[in-house]
């Protein structure tokens, strides 16, 4: 049979009241030179009777013969993928018709891409926004890295196109939180990254996910982790020393500012105040690059009303939204 120029995975478990959206999102694309690899990881809840409905000569079902985890099912996927372009596309979310034939055209127009990334539409409990990138058409790989850690480079998994002999080169899906990040920040090592202003995807936030679940430890440990990747990855691509140490250094200051704002909203969400002073111990390598700051935040978690405290949330918050230059539109 003839290979598709373009694979779109869906990994899937126990999302049959989900899963149909996101096919069929794949399967609409106009763009048509595609297959979609469904992998699903030993479902109990009629998943495969869902897909043995479905006939679309482009659809292949890879049954999982037992629950083998979320890594694991996404590297099958990888592993079974046909195309020379790979997108993954988690089984709650959903693509624009369009992403496709939007994110082949710069690997058309350009030589030298590792990945080609689009616009996403973030729907959560306020409606929907759209996430827009500050990046040119085309970047060096580093410069995206640099900018996605200063937020302007918001990025979604499947809003990203990459050649999939690349990912399997570089190891495939990684375990851990944030393995979306992870891959989108080491594949743009490998070369240029492309933008498309156009949104491609949909990313829908689900109550209950791992997202809401990660406390605020995690969170921050595991961007840390991310940060190590890309200061590792860039020492062995050649990138200056002094670049990479700004890098650190400035990411570092940021996540400095989100603990110490963190261990303050424990408290504000009513979280006992011992609790966020353990939680200031934990985080005292990154609450340490800005001692100003972090020793403020631990006085208000140990002194300060809770009522206060929320008012003070509440003003930082619309503070930070007026003077912040917002790369997204909402609607509702």
């Amino acid at each position: 049979m003839k290979k598709p120029e373009v694979s779109i995975a869906i990994p899937t478990y126990n999302r049959a009241h989900m899963l149909p959206r996101a096919l069929e999102s794949a399967l609409s694309q106009t763009y048509k030179d595609i297959e979609v690899v469904v992998c699903d990881d030993g479902s109990t809840d009629g998943t495969q009777a869902l897909l043995a409905n479905y006939r679309d000569d482009r659809l292949r079902v890879i049954s999982q013969p037992r629950n083998v985890g979320m890594f694991e099912n996404m590297n099958t996927c990888l592993g079974s993928a046909r195309g020379a372009y790979y997108l993954m596309l988690s089984d709650d979310d959903f693509l624009e018709l369009i992403c496709v034939e939007a994110l082949l055209k710069p690997w058309r127009k350009y030589e030298g891409l590792s990945m080609v990334y689009g616009q996403w539409w973030y729907h959560g409990p306020n409606g929907r926004a759209l996430q827009v990138s500050a990046g040119t058409e085309v970047e060096g790989g580093f410069s995206y890295i640099s900018a996605y850690w200063q937020g302007k480079r918001p990025t979604i998994l499947h809003g990203v196109l990459f050649r999939t002999e690349d990912i399997r080169r570089v190891g495939g899906i990684q375990p851990g939180y944030a393995q979306d990040t992870m891959l989108t920040l080491r594949m743009a090592y490998e070369g240029h990254v492309a933008y498309v202003r156009k949104a491609v995807t949909n990313y829908c936030l689900q109550p209950g996910s791992n997202t809401h679940r990660v406390d605020l430890f995690t969170s921050i440990r595991d961007m840390d982790s991310l940060l190590e990747m890309c200061v590792s990855v860039g020492r062995a691509k050649g990138i200056p020393r002094a670049a990479l140490c700004e890098l650190k250094r400035r990411v570092y200051r940021n996540l400095s500012k989100s603990a110490a704002a963190g261990i303050v909203s424990l408290v504000g969400r009513g979280s006992p105040r011992t609790l966020a002073l353990r939680e200031a111990y934990r985080l005292r390598k990154y609450l340490g690059h800005n001692l100003g700051l972090s020793i403020l935040a631990v006085c208000l978690v140990a002194c300060i009303p809770r009522g206060l405290i929320n008012i003070l949330r509440r003003a930082r918050k619309r503070l930070s939204y007026l003077s912040t230059e917002r790369p997204c539109r909402f609607q509702d």
